[in-house]
């Protein structure tokens, strides 16, 4: 085994006193997160001595631990014993909240409410999110603690991005809610929300969430994607129909690489960043694909967005049409950065077709402009510190947000989650 390899499990171990387990396997997985940092995580799977193995079908015995290590940071990632029951030899004291947060503290350098604040409280367990001076983040993180009866501990999760550092403020100057409203009218759209148990469609206005940034000369958008993209949202325009076809090859989506990968610390493919040349090979690419499946829709679809994943280039192109239907019908390039040859295509469309024959609920009585008056009054406008890409650090914004929707057959206000 690798010296070094020996010296970091042999720090699992003592530090989470393991002296009752024995090591069953461990791997070293290469990540990128949101800000585009390369990560090298090591893994390691702990089983509790005279306790039978792992079953046939991957079913951990009660007591099992995973733990996973940073290593270059040495900080941990993830704590978690099988089943809430642990035979570690050590316990904690987590009575109180401020046991819980020195503890959370020590274990990983981050200072409460400079860089994580408290989310919500359950009976033996906590949530933190990532913070700077108890303002969300975003891409934001989330700290869990858990135990049991016997305060043992049985999870600790550290996932996303959390600022452990202290950051040049910005001017701090709120956003005035009037100097948003050209803004929230812009984000305020219709929408097909489908309900499949009843078959039928509602059509609603809601809001796209958008972040605003403090001096109002640059805007971001929500995005579900975790790592950085390029937002693209450009026309496939074609002369001439291509003629390709669907292509299904298999490729990795392993993770895994070698612990000498790791100690050399080499920037992932997934962290480099997607020029502009490599932005126009892809259109040309993805321009072609589309063509050959639909020759008569040139300038109906859209090169939406594109990122880099599993070691491929993915890009996603939507139709025009549809705008409001709740899940639109898309298709994902996933493109080999070598040489830029399509290696899979997912197709969507069969999807979205499922709700084609949906009843809609009524004629549509409300337009935009009445949607958006409607909508202001419950307009939320939260500051939060946003991660600016091309600058490489977080700036402050006002989260521009409504957590309302006005229903399209009769102006009906409902909360967003009852829908």
């Amino acid at each position: 085994m690798n010296s070094r390899l020996e010296y970091l499990i042999d720090f699992i171990e003592r530090r989470w006193g393991l002296t009752n387990y024995t090591l069953h396997k461990h791997t070293v997985l290469q990540e990128v997160n949101a800000v585009n940092e390369t990560k090298y995580v090591l893994c390691t799977e702990w089983l509790p001595k005279g306790v039978d193995g792992v079953t046939e079908d991957d079913v951990y015995p009660e007591g099992a631990a995973t733990i996973e290590l940073d290593i270059h940071e040495q900080t941990f990632a993830r704590v978690n014993f099988t089943g809430g029951i642990s035979f570690s030899d050590q316990s904690y004291s987590f009575s109180h909240q401020t046991e819980v947060i020195k503890w959370v503290e020590a274990l990983t350098g981050l200072i409460y409410r400079k860089s994580f604040m408290r989310e919500r409280k359950k009976e033996q367990s906590y949530t933190f999110k990532s913070c700077i001076d108890e303002i969300p983040t975003y891409p934001g993180g989330l700290i869990q603690v858990e135990w049991n009866e016997q305060n043992q501990l049985t999870l600790f999760s550290k996932q996303g991005v959390f600022v452990g550092r202290a950051i040049t403020k910005e001017e701090m100057d709120l956003l005035q809610v009037e100097d948003v409203y050209d803004l929230f009218e812009h984000q305020v759209d219709r929408y097909a929300i489908p309900n499949f148990e009843q078959q039928v469609i509602n059509e609603v206005y809601m809001i796209e969430e958008l972040f605003v940034r403090h001096d109002l000369k640059k805007t971001y958008p929500y995005s579900l994607l975790e790592r950085p993209y390029v937002q693209m949202n450009k026309p496939l325009i074609w002369m001439k129909a291509g003629e390709r076809k669907m292509v299904r090859t298999e490729f990795s989506m392993s993770r895994e690489v070698s612990i000498k990968t790791a100690i050399e610390n080499e920037e992932s493919i997934d962290a480099q960043p997607i020029t502009k040349d490599i932005q126009l090979r892809v259109m040309e690419v993805v321009a072609e694909y589309v063509s050959s499946f639909y020759p008569n829709d040139s300038g109906k679809w859209m090169f939406s967005l594109m990122y880099r994943e599993w070691g491929l280039l993915q890009a996603v192109v939507r139709p025009f049409e549809n705008r409001e239907k709740g899940f639109r019908a898309k298709l994902v390039f996933m493109i080999d950065p070598r040489d830029f040859e399509v290696l899979n295509i997912l197709d969507t469309s069969d999807f979205a077709m499922m709700y084609e024959s949906f009843k809609k609920l009524g004629d549509l009585k409300i337009h935009k402009e009445e949607a958006v008056h409607a909508l202001w009054k419950h307009m939320t406008l939260e500051p939060y510190y946003v991660y600016d890409e091309e600058e490489e650090h977080f700036v402050f914004c006002g989260k521009l947000d409504c957590k309302k929707v006005i229903l399209a057959n009769s102006g009906t206000v409902l909360d967003e989650k009852d829908l």
